[in-house]
C-alpha cells in the first residue's frame, strides 16, 4: 500500500501558486471530504477563489473511513458558501450559484431527467439523472419488483443509502 501525503487546499495553492479554478473534480478514494473541508476553510475569506463546479465521489468510501455520513453532511457546508446541489449518486455535483459563463450555462442546460424530461435539480444519478419524483418512482418499482430485497442492481439504492433526509 502506498502512503500519499494529504495536502490542504492552502498548501496546494501555495505550492502551485494558483488562485481558484473553474471546475474541481476530486477522486481520492475516501479522502474527498477532507479535501473539501480544507477548500471551504481556505475559501471562506476568499469567495472569489471558489470553483464554479465541484464533483466528488460519494460512493461510501469517505463514510467508511470517517464512520458517519460525511459525504452527505458536507453538502450543507457548501450550500452556506453559495453552492446548490445539482446531482447526487456515486458522484456529487455542486454548482456555485454566482458563477456565470456561457460554457457553464450550456453544460447546465444539458441536464434533464431521463424519466420525464423535467429540469428540476437536485437529480439522483442512476447513473443517468432522475428528478426526485422519477427517482422515488423507480425506487418504489424496484422495491416491489424485488419483493423488498433489492440487491442494489437498481443503481439507486446505494445513492440514497445513508441519506438522513430521505431521497432528496
Amino acid at each position: 500500500e502506498d502512503v500519499v501525503p494529504l495536502w490542504t487546499w492552502e498548501r496546494l495553492v501555495e505550492e502551485l501558486g494558483f488562485k481558484g479554478c473553474e471546475v474541481l473534480i476530486i477522486d481520492t478514494e475516501g479522502f474527498d471530504v477532507e479535501i473539501l473541508r480544507s477548500l471551504a476553510a481556505y475559501c471562506a475569506d476568499r469567495p472569489e477563489e471558489l470553483p464554479w463546479v465541484i464533483q466528488f465521489e460519494s460512493n461510501g468510501l469517505c463514510n467508511a473511513r470517517a464512520g458517519y455520513n460525511c459525504e452527505w453532511y458536507i453538502i450543507p457546508e457548501f450550500e452556506k458558501l453559495g453552492y446548490t446541489l445539482l446531482a447526487r449518486g456515486r458522484d456529487t455535483y455542486l454548482v456555485l450559484k454566482t458563477a456565470e459563463s456561457a460554457s457553464l450555462n450550456a453544460w447546465l442546460d444539458e441536464w434533464a431527467c431521463v424519466g420525464c424530461g423535467c429540469r428540476e435539480s437536485p437529480y439522483t444519478l442512476t447513473p443517468d439523472p432522475l428528478c426526485e419524483s422519477c427517482a422515488k418512482s423507480l425506487m418504489s418499482k424496484t422495491w416491489s419488483d424485488s419483493q423488498g430485497s433489492c440487491s442494489g442492481s437498481c443503481g439507486s439504492c446505494d445513492t440514497l443509502e445513508g441519506d438522513p433526509q430521505g431521497a432528496s
